[in-house]
């Protein structure tokens, strides 16, 4: 199979994540990286200051023809765009400070790299502040390395707590059941509400009412609340998941 036709069923597969002008201090695991590792790492460093630096020359030198920008925003980049916007500074990651929290360097067969890494985006003079994944895929051509493709997702930030009394909290503890067979389970980590569901990671209840809670997993940028059905005593008797505003399932409270 022709290289640009692999390359591109790569693309499709590894689309998932962010930016590139991510923190530039060496990750501690850099002195067991290969040579190809290396060279791929050095490669992204160099597009990380020519995009500082605006330098047109630099970045059509470092990017592959096809090479695509996919913002956390949905929007699209091509080589042509992400060129002139980065050499005209209108790029927001040129007014960024970014803290990488974990990457990952994988090369295979020698042609081809993705390098994904978790980071934080800091907007410098607003206090503003984002998660982001991020994916970056490499080609190696004519001996050398290009940036074949750049997408990123931007992770959720928690959201701002209401205070609820806890022995309104601790009425929420328990297990509830939803068809056909699964159990919702609810406990207390502290004064927090930790909720875990087959199909899901363990995730935070962060409440904005004393019945409402953001169903909140920093790892997944998906936004949904859980609801407390009260009876007349005020006694908890059912958990409904909200998703988008609209009721998804209803789970009633066994114990």
């Amino acid at each position: 199979m022709p290289i640009k036709s692999l390359a591109c069923g790569v693309v499709a597969v590894l689309i998932s994540v962010p930016a590139l002008a991510q923190s530039t201090a060496p990750s501690a695991t850099a002195a067991s990286e290969s040579d190809a590792e290396r060279a791929v790492r050095a490669m992204r460093q160099q597009l990380i200051d020519a995009s500082r630096a605006k330098d047109r020359a630099a970045l059509e030198r470092l990017l592959a023809e096809e090479f695509t920008f996919i913002h956390s925003t949905g929007g699209q980049e091509t080589r042509a765009q992400f060129i002139d916007n980065n050499v005209a500074g209108a790029t927001i990651a040129q007014g960024s400070d970014f803290e990488t929290l974990n990457e990952k360097i994988r090369v295979y067969d020698d042609r081809f790299a993705v390098w994904m890494s978790n980071s934080v985006s800091r907007m410098r003079g607003t206090g503003r502040e984002n998660r982001l994944r991020s994916t970056n895929l490499f080609i190696k051509r004519d001996g050398r390395w290009l940036y074949l493709s750049v997408q990123s997702t931007r992770l959720p930030s928690r959201p701002k707590a209401v205070a609820v009394e806890a022995a309104v909290l601790d009425g929420y503890v328990g297990e509830y059941t939803l068809p056909p067979a699964r159990t919702l389970t609810i406990r207390k980590d502290g004064d927090v509400l930790r909720v875990a569901l087959a199909g899901f990671s363990e995730a935070e209840l962060v409440p904005h009412s004393a019945t409402e809670f953001v169903w909140f997993n920093p790892e997944m940028n998906l936004y949904s609340e859980l609801h407390f059905v009260k009876d007349a005593t005020g006694r908890a008797t059912h958990a409904v998941w909200v998703r988008e505003g609209e009721e998804v399932w209803r789970a009633a409270k066994v114990k």
